[in-house]
């Protein structure tokens, strides 16, 4: 499921994922990029464990890594809570 936009929602609730509905059949692929900076070029992947030795195996067969600032920045945003008081529920 690719959802870069999941976390935008300006009417109603938001939709429910195919993730939420499968967690063991659906891997759930997001985006910093349009939740906090446009220019942020970072996402991320949800999966079941089954498959995500296979996922990081892909990841290192087709870069070499991403940006450490632009990791950490996603990091302290997450950790802090930030990104919670950035997008309203």
């Amino acid at each position: 499921e690719d959802d870069p936009y999941g976390e935008l929602s300006y009417t109603g609730d938001a939709l429910p994922s195919l993730r939420s509905l499968n967690p063991d059949g659906v891997v759930y692929m997001g985006s910093f990029s349009k939740i906090l900076a446009p220019g942020m070029r970072l996402g991320y992947i949800i999966a079941p464990e089954h498959i995500h030795f296979k996922l990081v195996q892909a990841k290192q067969a087709s870069d070499l890594h991403t940006p450490s600032f632009t990791q950490r920045v996603a990091y302290e945003v997450l950790k802090t809570g930030l990104l919670d008081t950035h997008i309203p529920s």
